[in-house]
């Protein structure tokens, strides 16, 4: 993927340049085929080179329209190689003006291709700049095809001479370009390296936040398996890291794992952890998925409230509301058992009285009043037991007092 991402890259850096020579080269051209017509003695031998080589430069341009780049430059370098070839071959050989062309073609290809193939056009010029030297001293290089006079060798140096500025005018360009490149990759280079330190910053703050809290906290991969786990979790579980990294976190709970695994995010579900030592520990549990930036779940994070402290609580309060409600009804049941002791002696006390007040026989009185005494010893006794059932259910009531004869 990277690769085929660079290469279009290039391919796409190099179609403004090609499309520059080959604009350039067709006016050069263009313009030399003129200057030949003027000077030259033989107009269709000029017309033999620049009409192809002109021809050979619009189908650069067509290729280039259809973004056929590479194909573009190879049919560049070879076009304006193999004119340089025809014209040294039939213009004497290596002292023809065309020899600096190779030169100029070597320059273009390291611009418009890879190394590999711009070291391959090199190889090829020296060949063919050697194969002239060596037909010349057999003497088996032809005789120049038309007379070169002063006028012909000044335009075909201008001709080259316009190549060369143009190609020197590109590749100081493409220097520029290359320079504010590298600046611009440094200064986003700089950036991300700014930004890698500030987020690296960041990562260790909130890890440091993670192993300080009070509450448990377990980050779980895709499959549940534990990969980390803070300072309270491992306190309140009674584990160690080693004995909880890469374990199944559902085995680590009682009863609830099934429900969790069909959910992606809970709140403060009430759950219990099963820890070390037989421990139980009841805890409140937030639980939220952790996605990529392809929304693509990559593990959860859980946050354990321990509240032991609170349940052991709860019951205390629900006990003594239990023994409240139990010492109520108690006490409803030893008012009623009162009322019942109470009212029948007290009944026939005030009976006995009335009697007593309207009786004058002393025989009658007096029995009367062993009637009320007796009654009376009943209710102090009826009263001791309340007392005693007082004490009982904690409330006590203090001794009962003794008066008159005993």
């Amino acid at each position: 993927m990277t690769t085929n991402s660079t290469q279009s890259t290039d391919l796409l850096d190099r179609t403004p340049l090609l499309t520059t020579l080959t604009k350039a080269s067709m006016g050069i051209v263009a313009a030399g085929l003129l200057a030949f017509i003027f000077v030259s003695e033989d107009i269709l031998v000029s017309l033999a080179f620049h009409v192809p080589a002109f021809v050979g430069l619009g189908v650069v341009l067509v290729l280039l329209r259809f973004k056929f780049t590479e194909l573009a430059s190879a049919v560049f370098i070879s076009l304006f190689w193999g004119i340089f070839l025809a014209a040294c071959w039939t213009f004497d050989g290596v002292r023809s003006a065309s020899m600096g062309g190779f030169l100029l073609v070597v320059i273009a290809s390291g611009l418009l291709m890879s190394s590999r193939a711009a070291f391959g056009v090199a190889f090829a010029s020296a060949a063919a700049g050697l194969l002239m030297v060596v037909a010349d001293a057999r003497g088996v290089l032809p005789d120049p095809i038309m007379n070169l006079t002063n006028s012909f060798k000044l335009v075909s140096w201008a001709m080259y001479f316009g190549m060369a500025a143009v190609l020197l005018h590109v590749t100081v360009s493409r220097l520029r370009e290359a320079v504010a490149t590298a600046a611009k990759n440094e200064t986003a280079y700089l950036k991300a390296a700014e930004e890698l330190r500030r987020t690296s910053v960041s990562k260790e703050y909130v890890e440091q936040i993670i192993r300080s809290m009070a509450d448990a906290v377990l980050v779980l991969d895709a499959e549940g398996r534990i990969e980390s786990v803070n300072t309270a979790a491992r306190d309140m579980l009674g584990f160690s890291d080693d004995e909880l990294i890469g374990i199944k976190h559902d085995s680590l709970l009682v009863g609830a794992s099934s429900m969790l695994r069909k959910e992606s995010s809970v709140r403060r579900l009430e759950a219990t952890y099963a820890g070390a030592d037989e421990r139980r520990v009841r805890v409140t549990l937030s639980m939220a998925m952790i996605r990529d930036a392809d929304g693509k779940a990559e593990g959860l994070v859980c946050i354990a409230h321990d509240i032991s402290a609170r349940e052991q609580v709860r019951r205390a309060l629900e006990d003594a509301r239990a023994d409240a409600e139990a010492a109520s009804l108690a006490k409803g049941d030893l008012l009623a058992n009162m009322h019942q002791l109470l009212s029948a002696p007290l009944n026939e006390i005030i009976a006995a009285t009335g009697v007593v007040l309207e009786e004058s026989d002393p025989g009658t009185v007096r029995k009367e009043l062993e009637r009320i005494r007796e009654k009376s010893q009943g209710l102090l006794e009826a009263v001791g037991d309340i007392k005693d059932e007082g004490d009982r259910i904690g409330t006590p009531l203090g001794a009962p007092k003794r008066v008159g004869p005993q």
